[in-house]
């Protein structure tokens, strides 16, 4: 028996919280992903990447219910927590990311919305072109030219924590 607060336990309510809230049952899945975030914090600790799936995770609740403001502080503190351990989060990054333009455009703060996902563009379209390959003599200054570039937006995003009312990327 796993008991409320093993890790399995957690992962398998949050899951049927994701999946609450893609059916629209945004409460249920707004009470299942506090008190999953709640239980991961305890068991795994605040920057544990699968706490920090549970901050998105909730923020996409947020963002799902209109209550954008909400999401977008919850956002703030993954991508700060991201930026403490850069290099075991960069994936979590890009997911952040995605969610912050959700939660700009419900605020209407388009142009920071716009910025970000410009970045999310440029980055897609280069883990698709053709220098985005492993075998290939450039690769290694391909990717370390992509790891700079975001290296550089990490840092305007850890601006965003002086007034994150304002959220201005430049």
């Amino acid at each position: 028996v796993l008991g409320p607060e093993h890790p399995d336990t957690l992962t398998s309510m949050h899951n049927l919280a994701s999946l609450h809230n893609s059916m629209g049952h945004h409460q249920e899945a707004l009470d299942l992903n506090k008190h999953v975030l709640e239980g991961r914090k305890k068991v795994l600790g605040p920057e544990h990447p699968d706490t920090l799936g549970s901050m998105s995770n909730l923020a996409s609740v947020h963002n799902s219910m209109g209550k954008y403001q909400d999401a977008l502080d919850l956002l703030l503190q993954v991508v700060e927590c991201c930026c403490r351990s850069f290099n075991s989060h960069k994936p979590r990054l890009i997911e952040v990311f995605q969610q912050l333009v959700l939660s700009f455009q419900g605020l209407e703060h388009h142009h920071q919305a716009f910025k970000i996902s410009s970045y999310l563009l440029n980055f897609g379209a280069f883990l698709a072109s053709p220098e985005f390959d492993p075998k290939s003599s450039s690769f290694s200054s391909h990717v370390q030219m992509v790891v700079e570039e975001f290296d550089n937006r990490i840092q305007v995003c850890k601006m965003l924590f002086v007034d994150s009312s304002s959220c201005l990327i430049p």
